[in-house]
């Protein structure tokens, strides 16, 4: 994928990331760690071959997967204390 379908594709995603992200979590920080870590994936995989109507569904897919993980992750390190 080229940097500027990346570029293309932070711009008209990442405001929609942040809410969903943000709405999940209802942190700042975590939001924006979020919003990273999906972007990050999203760059990673060779999205040139998935259907453009697809990409936003699968953005929120892994927002919501991202912020179950790190819930679960909150819940595991309180078992110990």
């Amino acid at each position: 994928m080229t940097s500027e379908k990346l570029e293309e594709l932070y711009d008209k995603y990442k405001d929609h990331v942040y809410r969903l992200a943000f709405a999940y979590c209802k942190n700042k920080a975590d939001a924006e760690d979020i919003m990273q870590e999906v972007f990050i994936k999203c760059f990673s995989l060779d999205v040139d071959t998935v259907n453009e109507s697809m990409i936003k569904s699968w953005l929120f897919k892994v927002i919501v997967n991202k912020c179950r993980d790190m819930f679960r992750s909150l819940f595991k390190s309180c078992e110990y204390l």
